[in-house]
């Protein structure tokens, strides 16, 4: 198993026991299908789920270690510079 599938397998775990919300899932599911780094904004246009949500999902997906904050990015939606986000890649998503 991949890295990314261990790291998929522990977040779809976790949600199966509900401890997971509706738009949490939306939110990783959409960036773990990226490859790439995302912004928040990007999530919000694509998910249709409103930038406050998006930030709010994305904080507790990034304090459970399913997503990361990894380098600043221009976003091409609001074009700032801003904060991407990836999936996690490791096993240690808790």
């Amino acid at each position: 198993m991949t890295v990314r599938e261990t790291s998929a397998k522990t977040y779809y775990d976790l949600e199966k026991e509900g401890r997971l919300a509706k738009q949490s899932g939306r939110v990783y599911d959409w960036v773990l299908k990226q490859n790439r780094m995302v912004t928040r904004s990007e999530i919000s246009a694509h998910t249709g789920i409103s930038i406050n949500a998006v930030a709010g999902r994305v904080n507790e997906l990034v304090s459970r270690g399913f997503l990361l904050e990894t380098g600043k990015i221009k976003c091409p939606i609001s074009n700032r510079t801003v904060y991407g986000l990836q999936a996690k890649t490791t096993e240690k998503a808790s």
